[in-house]
């Protein structure tokens, strides 16, 4: 359903790849989980699909990528991707 290396990694791209899952799903609402950068998406989602979305539960929410990276979460994934066949 979704590309290791999506050509863009845009909030729109985000939304549009939850769409898709939970159409495939065929889920008319359901809850989220969103943790860290998800947040940003939870939120469009619910803006783009109003109603679709019952509840979400954010945990340590960051808004923008730049919240990401000056978080220091970004450094493991550096060490993810350059062994990604070990994960």
């Amino acid at each position: 359903m979704s590309d290791r290396d999506p050509s863009s990694p845009s909030l729109d791209s985000l939304v549009e790849d939850m769409r898709a899952v939970v159409d495939d799903l065929c889920l008319d609402t359901f809850s989220v989980l969103a943790p860290s950068v998800a947040a940003a998406a939870a939120i469009a989602f619910a803006h783009t699909f109003p109603g679709r979305i019952e509840k979400i539960a954010f945990f340590q929410p960051l808004v923008s990528y730049q919240d990401y990276v000056d978080s220091g979460i970004a450094a493991p994934l550096a060490v993810a991707e350059k062994n990604w066949e070990l994960f």
